[in-house]
């Protein structure tokens, strides 16, 4: 998706695509082609995991780091939950442990019980950060992308449920 936005926004080619997108895949591509002495800016947000940065360093590439933004919770977050709750629902999709954070921070200010509500995750990183945090993880979604946790959850919504 990332190689995508990229070609059709700026009109630059990925010159490399890893099998699994995510920072693992990265660094193991990475292992593959051979990044020793290679340069690479690493632009995320200010809490970004560090598995990309020092991955790479770990395979004797020179990594700038720039915070690039911060991902901060709504003020709105709890009244915003509430209103969703009082209208029936049943899973939020999160896409990010930071997505994890600032949902537990509305639980937290309503008094909900972590695993209160269904949690679909976007990929591994977030369900280990939302099982972390108490979440009940009931959808993890194969491929790691918005379309990919779509899918999770319009299969799991398919499935029979089981009593």
């Amino acid at each position: 998706a990332t190689a995508r936005v990229l070609r059709q926004v700026i009109g630059v080619a990925a010159d490399e695509l890893p099998n699994v997108a995510s920072a693992d895949g990265l660094v193991a591509h990475a292992a593959e082609v051979g990044v020793r002495g290679a340069r690479f800016l690493f632009p995320a947000a200010s809490a970004a995991r560090r598995t990309l940065p020092e991955g790479l360093r770990a395979l004797g590439a020179r990594v700038t780091e720039i915070a690039a933004y911060e991902t901060k919770a709504l003020p709105s977050g709890p009244v915003e939950l509430q209103s969703a709750l009082d209208m029936g629902l049943s899973l939020v999709a999160l896409a990010s442990p930071s997505a994890v954070d600032a949902f537990c921070k509305a639980m937290d200010s309503l008094g909900l019980e972590r695993d209160a509500i269904s949690v679909a995750a976007i990929g591994p990183t977030t369900a280990r950060a939302a099982r972390a945090a108490g979440l009940w993880v009931s959808v993890e979604a194969e491929t790691h992308t918005m379309p990919g946790l779509a899918a999770a959850i319009a299969a799991n919504m398919a499935a029979p449920q089981q009593e």
